[in-house]
């Protein structure tokens, strides 16, 4: 970053203390914070700036540049810049060049592996079910599935169509959505059996 040297100034009779990039032999001053004294109503003074806003510019580099080119003053700023930049390469020893930064290490990130998925949760066949939390689950087709703390069915919760079909002696099978339930159930005397003990 080129370093400017900037004057301090201020009104003959009172005032604030600003900083310029350049004092005229003869002619007006324009400070860092727009200010314009007229010749013969400034001075040159050696205290610290108490402007704030000259302080708060002196650290960007754009408005200092603009300040030089404004005052027509744009060579001595370009004489600055060569100065800084002969500096810099005397710095440098003769013949070599800086030399480049080493390349960051590669990261290693060891992935862990998927956990084989489970024969059984609970009472459930895991195979297509998608966990959604400690006990829900829900299948491709949005039916959602709960077990209780004992890992037993506890709810299914489904928006459309059951399908009941009884599968063998003692077992009914629940198609709920994507879902299939297969039940055992306790043998029940024939359907006209009851159905006849209720009319009597």
């Amino acid at each position: 970053m080129l370093q400017v040297e900037l004057a301090r100034v201020r009104k003959k009779k009172a005032g604030r203390v600003h900083l310029t990039v350049r004092v005229p032999e003869d002619g007006p001053v324009l400070t860092l914070c727009n200010q314009r004294f007229a010749a013969g109503d400034y001075q040159v003074v050696e205290v610290e700036p108490d402007c704030s806003n000259c302080r708060r510019r002196q650290s960007n580099p754009a408005l200092i540049s603009g300040h030089f080119f404004e005052q027509d003053a744009g060579s001595r700023l370009l004489e600055l810049s060569l100065a800084e930049a002969r500096r810099q390469r005397a710095q440098r020893a003769p013949g070599k060049q800086a030399p480049a930064a080493a390349p960051p290490p590669p990261r290693l990130r060891i992935a862990p592996e998927p956990e084989p998925e489970p024969e059984r949760i609970g009472e459930l066949e895991p195979a297509g079910l998608k966990r959604v939390s400690e006990r829900l689950f829900r299948t491709p087709g949005g039916v959602l599935v709960r077990l209780g703390r004992d890992g037993r069915l506890e709810e299914v919760v489904h928006d459309g169509p059951v399908q009941v079909e009884r599968v063998g002696s003692g077992r009914l099978r629940l198609k709920v959505g994507d879902l299939q339930i297969d039940l055992a159930v306790a043998p029940e005397p024939p359907l006209h059996a009851r159905l006849g003990k209720l009319q009597r």
